[in-house]
């Protein structure tokens, strides 16, 4: 992200979220619609034209979408296969409520973060030995 829009907005997703609440908390307040600042407003615009030319339809991000693709279907197919490993709140909700294995795999894999996703499926699918 430009060094200007972190400067704006934070240099954290938690500083960006951070600071785009508390603009909209503050420029609503005591109106009947929710506003944001100029200033708040026009970097959010930034950022979003920087995440589209950048990120979203760079065309080096694109090529790595396959990878990220086969890593999700990857985690879905080992939980599906492997649902005692899901977390035991995730279980409950299948022996208790009747929710499908498919179902909550599925929400299970598309919850997690990025960061996550790709620890378990290091964890799963990479030999011990070439763990750091």
């Amino acid at each position: 992200i430009p060094k200007e829009l972190r400067n704006t907005l934070g240099k954290t997703t938690k500083e960006r979220l951070d600071r785009f609440i508390h603009d909209i908390i503050t420029n609503s307040a005591d109106k009947n619609d929710i506003y944001m600042s100029e200033e708040i407003g026009q970097a959010l615009t930034d950022l979003r034209r920087f995440m589209f030319e950048n990120v979203y339809q760079n065309p080096s991000a694109k090529g790595e979408e396959g990878k990220a693709e086969r890593l999700v279907e990857n985690l879905y197919e080992y939980y599906l296969k492997n649902i005692e490993l899901l977390p035991p709140e995730l279980k409950k909700l299948m022996a208790e409520h009747g929710e499908s294995a498919e179902r909550i795999v599925c929400d299970y894999v598309s919850a997690m973060s990025d960061r996550f996703a790709i620890a378990k499926f290091g964890e799963i699918y990479l030999p011990d030995s070439w763990k750091d």
